[in-house]
């Protein structure tokens, strides 16, 4: 019986190298997310059974390089934290991908656009009060009883 489960649930060599392969061979693609990354990586760890500071080293070696600086500079304890480094980076670094990025980029464009006309409408108004350097003299008014 335990040959038969074995046979059945346990798998061969062959997939746990190529699943190992495929999990320290293929980088984090340019329109792929970090968080899209991870989970391909975490899936790929159930297959091979590795354990998580391997999947760690994985998941770091593998990210954009952008990103892998940036959480390279962090001290990460865990696959999590690396994981929450890399969400940090992605973000301040301009890196996120989705539809949503391509509306808000498009929506910053505009209001930098919106800045700049208020900008030069501020620089180019002429103050319409003139300013006067001295104040005139108030008539002199001389009482006589």
């Amino acid at each position: 019986m335990k040959v038969k489960f074995s046979q059945g649930f346990i798998k061969p060599p062959v997939l746990c190298f190529r699943s190992a392969c495929e999990m320290f061979g293929k980088k984090q693609a340019d329109n792929e997310s970090y968080d899209a990354y991870a989970n391909r990586l975490r899936s790929l760890a159930k297959r091979v059974d590795i354990d998580d500071s391997t999947l760690l080293y994985a998941f770091v070696s593998g990210l954009r390089e952008k990103l892998a600086s940036f959480v390279l500079g962090k001290n990460f304890v865990n696959i999590e934290n690396a994981i929450n480094d890399a969400r940090v980076a992605e973000m301040s670094l301009g890196e996120a991908t989705g539809s949503d990025t391509g509306f808000l980029s498009q929506q910053v464009t505009e209001m930098r656009r919106d800045l700049q006309k208020l900008a030069q409408r501020y620089d180019n108004i002429a103050i319409s009060a003139p300013v006067q350097s001295k104040r005139p003299k108030s008539p002199t008014s001389t009482v006589t009883f």
